[in-house]
């Protein structure tokens, strides 16, 4: 069988065996789900943070966004934010060490002001200071019941 599924010297691929091709119908009446996506370590950036800002927009279905350590920054993290004003499926997303200081957290502040989805939220190990733990509070605090734990140990957050 595994002779079949080898390119001709032609250059086509044979036809393949028809128990293989009944699978991609069954995986059409079936389609995948992902509801967890883990990308930690994977130097995503604020260009690919852009690409899943727009996939987010449209998706239904993930729950949980994990791109701990990826240096999206603050523009990676605005774009995040723009798309959980509409996303209210996203329940996680952990941001902890990307290079994000007071303006990704005011992004993402307003966007707290519309999520009704987000549970929890890992800011730690970031640039973050005064001024932006401040829009998150205010944010949770006037508009925002739905998150239960937000993480900013590690921040530059200072007493007052």
């Amino acid at each position: 069988m595994a002779e079949s599924l080898v390119q001709s010297t032609n250059g086509s691929l044979p036809a393949l065996p028809p128990t293989l091709n009944a699978r991609p119908l069954q995986l059409r009446a079936h389609p995948c789900v992902i509801s967890k996506l883990q990308l930690q370590y994977c130097m995503v950036g604020a260009n690919g943070a852009f690409h899943l800002a727009e996939a987010l927009q449209r998706n239904n279905t993930l729950t949980s966004l994990n791109l701990r350590d990826n240096n999206i920054g603050d523009d990676g993290l605005a774009a995040i934010a723009v798309a959980l004003k509409t996303n209210n499926t996203v329940t996680e997303l952990d941001v902890e060490m990307n290079k994000i200081g007071n303006q990704g957290a005011v992004e993402l502040a307003d966007a707290l002001r519309r999520n009704t989805g987000l549970l929890f939220l890992d800011l730690s190990i970031n640039f973050i200071g005064n001024t932006g733990a401040a829009a998150l509070s205010d944010a949770l605090e006037q508009s925002n019941n739905t998150v239960q734990t937000i993480n900013l140990l590690g921040n530059m957050v200072e007493d007052s």
